[in-house]
């Protein structure tokens, strides 16, 4: 009896975390958003490659959604990495695209990690 309790506590344990752990694709109404003055593939393409620059590993869920995130590299006092950061894309125009970035830190490391909304940002706007 007291091992089919303690396996059930342990599946409902491991089904939390693993709903901790997913992430939607659907913009929260917080993230910070910008225009960029480029068709939505060519300002896709500029995204993914800021975010590799950043040290990101990407992942494109879909034409206009974006997920990276950046592997933790422990340091002396505190961690870097950790970090998960969500692109959206919106086509404005055939020139236009909106892009909004959010950041998402980890429990682990999160004193260490970064807010990459702004240097997302500067650095797509100034390529």
């Amino acid at each position: 009896m007291f091992l089919k309790l303690r396996w059930g506590m342990l599946m409902v344990l491991g089904v939390s975390l693993m709903g901790c752990a997913s992430s939607s694709t659907i913009k929260p109404d917080n993230a910070p958003s910008f225009m960029v003055n480029q068709s939505l593939e060519q300002t896709r393409l500029k995204a993914k490659r800021v975010m590799i620059n950043f040290g990101f590993n990407v992942n494109e869920l879909s034409a206009t959604y974006l997920e990276g995130y950046r592997p933790y590299q422990i340091g002396l006092i505190t961690s870097s990495g950790g970090e998960k950061v969500q692109v959206w894309l919106e086509s404005l125009s055939e020139d236009q695209t909106m892009v909004s970035v959010k950041t998402i830190k980890q429990m682990l490391g999160f004193v260490g990690q970064h807010r990459w909304e702004n240097d997302i940002k500067e650095e797509m706007l100034s390529q």
